[in-house]
């Protein structure tokens, strides 16, 4: 099983991707994401998106705005073909109403990334006894993987 990531973050913190790619691995999925550094959605990652089983956004504040709106057009494709999907994005990213609105959107911050981690854990727990849905299904195969990433961008506190 693929997860796909669709980020816009600094270079500085791209190191985190190869630090979730592992410990995606430890729970069967494959980290995908698009290799094209440009602005705009690919002809690829719709079908890498469709084929997905988990879609996870990442936004920071060091994040090019060019590649945030991507982000935002990958997960709106996400939402299209019906993908579990988690939303992260730092506090300090300005953001459409809509996202906020989405329930799997969690904001969080760098310095004080506690509020988001025990939101995190309760989406898990309350997904471990939920029905199946797509929303339990995201935080299934995705919780313990956005909890990592929160903790290594706590750790990276520029």
């Amino acid at each position: 099983m693929n997860a796909f990531i669709s980020y816009s973050i600094g270079p500085h913190e791209q190191y985190i991707l190869n630090l979730l790619a592992q410990k995606m691995a430890e729970r069967g999925l494959s980290l995908v994401t698009s290799y094209n550094q440009s602005d705009w959605v690919d002809s690829q990652t719709p079908n890498d998106i469709k084929n997905s089983a988990l879609f996870i956004g990442l936004i920071t504040k060091a994040g090019p705005l060019g590649r945030t709106g991507r982000v935002f057009s990958e997960f709106k494709l996400a939402n299209l073909h019906n993908k579990p999907a988690i939303f992260l994005i730092e506090d300090a990213v300005s953001v459409a109403p809509w996202v906020g609105m989405y329930e799997n959107t969690i904001r969080f911050n760098r310095h004080f990334p506690e509020q988001a981690m025990s939101m995190v854990h309760g989406k898990i727990s309350a997904s471990q006894n939920a029905q199946t849905n797509s929303n339990a299904a995201a935080w299934i195969l995705g919780g313990l993987g956005v909890l990592a990433l929160l903790s290594w961008l706590s750790e990276d506190k520029k």
